[in-house]
């Protein structure tokens, strides 16, 4: 059975389960490695079909989550907003911003690219 989630929230809302684990110390460095990746992109999406979009990346615990100390994020005004999940089987470890990397369509070749690949090409 997988005891920790690394899932994506988009707008304060989970989009999808990146991946699932059986021990906390694969989990987390998976999750630091995904931050430290998201560091580096540096043309990110922000707008999805119109939308202003907010991505985070949270690392989930499957278990009560009565004895886990409350995580808080920091909003762009600097207040710290306690972060609660609807579903009460699951609690929060970390959650942080995160960077989904914006592609571009290069339409002599039929596909996306990213900036790098761009910038070499």
């Amino acid at each position: 059975m997988f005891n920790f989630l690394v899932v994506l929230f988009k707008n304060k809302e989970r989009k999808k389960i990146i991946k699932k684990f059986v021990t906390f110390d694969k989990a987390n460095s998976f999750y630091n490695n995904l931050i430290k990746k998201s560091s580096d992109i540096v043309f990110e999406k922000k707008y999805e079909n119109g939308k202003y979009c907010d991505y985070e990346i949270g690392l989930v615990h499957y278990g009560s989550s009565k004895d886990q100390v409350p995580v808080y994020i920091t909003d762009e005004m600097g207040r710290n907003i306690k972060v609660k999940l609807e579903d009460e089987t699951y609690s929060l470890i970390k959650i942080s911003k995160y960077k989904k990397e914006e592609f571009i369509f290069d339409i002599t070749k039929n596909k996306k690219l990213s900036l790098d690949s761009f910038i070499k090409n």
